[in-house]
């Protein structure tokens, strides 16, 4: 039997024209067995019995390895549905059977990566970056993320306890006077106090006096045992209202979501409704700072694009769950979940129409580890194609200062930088620390920036310590400019010269010395960090050095494990972006 399948997902205009495919249904008697075969085998392994079977020899194990408490709660909350989309993924029929030769393939209408990219590139401009010549006056973009508020810091408690995370009550006592907590934090395996991120709003950021600011998430602890959906409104709110009382109208504070947003951590379906409460009560939080139309944005889709009072500027906001490889909702379709590449596209496409200048924001780097990879290639294909109005694009998460570079697919030359700022996290063996872009009041192209610190084994001496300057990139690195060639020329001089890698690395880790030390004489990490700052996917980082930054060829399995075939349409309503598949 012929059924009509209109594409899948609805409707779909190329060119003005309503596209039908006729698919025909395999009724065959070996691929009916093998779908009801499959079927049961998906069912018995999502089965209350088996799961729990599975949990108890799993947790057991796991207790053998980390924390009992961590334990615990991963399989109370995490597990669950890490599993259960696990299975779906293993089991899904309309993969196995025809991978076995017993039913018919779907008929699929594909669009690989590079033919992505080679479209959308077909009408990309020639690349034609601002003018170098500064105007009369910068504007200065703070920007801060990755605050990791643990509310039961206790100031004397150990800081070296042996645990996942310490300077906690409940923990070991601290053996050394270089053991005990800090008032202001630890340089070890915790997060800050309440009253660290207080002064960091109360001090630092009014003496800077910022012009623009963007808040990158990432608010809760990493005392993720204690975790609850409470738990993480609970902190989103308290940050939030703290904010908005200092800085609070249209446009202050360009906020996103981290990935600790979310509950379990990482986990978000993007395409159903039961994470619907944490785009309302975040947009709630943050009405202050949206127009309307970025407001009802956010609400339906945990994004927005909003243009900056007074200024042809367009910051346009990021919902990074929808690449996260650790987000198991994508793992049976990892396909541009809720449209975002599409959505991106156009709102690029908009701007350029009308002669804005663009800063995109988001928390984690498309390009990292735990992004997916075919994401990152079709964004990075994206950001190659709207160059001339892209200025700079921000990422956190990583808990280090670097960048990402995108180069232009015919030159190679480098067109978009993919900053990615430090943490006000201390977590782990880190001092608190944000950045301020300094960016030309016409063009908002990059001029420099500077990234200021809350060093923690002074400020600790100190009733009120002062967030001092690190450095400025320009005057730290030599560098004559902050154009994308200048951090290109940087990441790549590193590779071999001893003195910048140096330099690189001592900033990369927030100036612990902690850190520097355990790195610095690691020759095949200076060539991975090298490539991955190189870069802006993770097909890059791999052609480039053949395995990922930290020898995570851990991470690289699992990426390449949970980014299924793309094989849905995504709809925009100016190009079609990926491709599509009906069964």
């Amino acid at each position: 039997m012929k059924v009509l399948a209109v594409l899948c997902l609805g409707l779909l205009f190329i060119g003005g024209a309503l596209q039908t495919l006729e698919v025909e249904e395999d009724n065959s008697f070996f691929c009916t067995q093998c779908k009801t075969v499959t079927s049961g085998i998906k069912g018995l392994m999502q089965s209350s019995q088996v799961w729990n079977f599975l949990k108890t020899i799993a947790e057991a194990i796991c207790k053998v390895i980390v924390d009992g408490e961590v334990c615990h709660s991963l399989f109370l909350d995490l597990a669950p549905i890490f599993y259960q989309n696990a299975i779906a993924k293993l089991t899904h029929s309309d993969t196995i059977c025809p991978g076995i030769g017993l039913c018919r393939a779907p008929r699929i209408i594909t669009e690989t990566k590079e033919s992505f990219r080679a479209r959308i590139l077909k009408d990309q401009p020639p690349y034609n970056p601002p003018d170098k010549s500064p105007s009369a006056k910068n504007l200065k973009f703070l920007v801060f993320a990755d605050t990791h508020i643990e509310e039961e810091y206790k100031e004397g408690s150990s800081g070296n306890c042996g645990k996942g995370i310490c300077c906690i009550e409940g923990r070991s006592p601290p053996k050394t006077d270089k053991d005990r907590a800090g008032k202001w934090g630890y340089l070890g395996n915790c997060d800050i106090p309440w009253r660290t991120f207080q002064h960091f709003v109360d001090e630092a950021i009014p003496e800077i006096n910022p012009d623009i600011m963007a808040w990158l998430g990432d608010n809760n602890g990493h005392n993720f045992w204690k975790a609850s959906k409470k738990n993480h409104l609970h902190q989103s709110k308290q940050v939030s209202k703290y904010l908005s009382q200092k800085f609070s109208g249209i446009g202050k504070i360009y906020p996103v979501m981290g990935n600790h947003e979310g509950f379990p951590m990482d986990t978000f379906d993007i395409r159903g409704d039961s994470h619907q409460w944490i785009y309302n009560k975040l947009t709630h939080l943050w009405r202050h700072w949206l127009t309307d139309l970025s407001y009802i944005e956010h609400k339906a889709h945990g994004r927005y694009s909003q243009l900056h009072p007074g200024t042809n500027l367009r910051i346009i906001a990021m919902n990074t769950f929808a690449y996260d490889v650790l987000n198991s909702y994508l793992w049976t379709n990892s396909t541009d979940p809720d449209g975002n590449l599409g959505w991106i596209y156009d709102a690029l496409l908009e701007s350029e129409k009308r002669k804005e200048n663009v800063w995109i924001i988001g928390h984690t780097p498309p390009g990292d580890e735990e992004g997916n990879q075919d994401w990152a290639f079709r964004f990075s294909a994206i950001c190659d194609r709207f160059a001339n109005i892209i200025r700079g694009v921000v990422f956190a998460h990583v808990h280090v200062e670097g960048w990402q570079i995108v180069k232009n697919f015919k030159t190679q030359q480098p067109v978009v930088v993919h900053h990615i700022v430090p943490s006000i996290s201390s977590y782990s063996y880190l001092n608190p620390s944000f950045t301020v872009f300094h960016i030309d009041s016409e063009t908002f192209s990059l001029q420099d920036y500077d990234v200021y610190r809350l060093y923690l084994e002074e400020a600790n001496n100190h009733s009120n310590p002062k967030w001092k300057k690190s450095h400025s990139f320009k005057e730290y690195y030599g560098m004559n400019s902050a154009e994308p060639s200048s951090f290109l020329a940087l990441a790549q001089k590193m590779k071999d010269d001893q003195t910048t890698w140096t330099k690189v690395l001592k900033k990369y880790y927030q100036d612990s010395a902690h850190l520097f030390e355990e790195k610095r004489h690691k020759r095949k990490f200076q060539k991975e960090l090298s490539c991955y700052m190189s870069s802006s996917s993770l097909y890059e980082i791999g052609d480039c050095i053949s395995v990922f930054p930290n020898g995570s060829w851990g991470m690289a399995i699992f990426n390449w494990f949970v980014v299924s075939e793309w094989k849905y349409v995504i709809q925009s309503s100016q190009l079609l972006i990926i491709q599509m598949s009906c069964s």
